[in-house]
């Protein structure tokens, strides 16, 4: 279940279907990504999804899904929840 954004764009596009803070080609993907986080409880269950990723290094315990070329959707667990959820261009 997802608890916590952090992006006013993914939030505004979950709960309302629409946002003008994210590029209209990337709403599709990003509805699907946010659909599937709010089905999962563990990472495990979206592991053997494409474009699934945990972070390294000082990132570690935070996981990723590929929106398009650089952008990713980020969050992290909390016991069955998701949070920290953002649109973000880490590399």
């Amino acid at each position: 279940m997802l608890k916590a954004f952090n992006s006013k764009g993914l939030i505004e596009l979950f709960e309302e279907g629409d946002t003008r803070r994210i590029d209209k080609r990337w709403h599709a993907k990003c509805l699907k990504i946010l659909d599937l986080l709010d089905m999962a409880s563990d990472p495990g269950d979206l592991e053997k999804l494409h474009g699934f990723h945990p972070l390294k290094g000082e990132r570690l315990g935070t996981y990723a899904m590929s929106v398009t070329a650089n952008w990713r959707v980020t969050f992290r667990f909390d016991e069955n929840h998701v949070i920290d959820i953002d649109l973000e261009d880490y590399h």
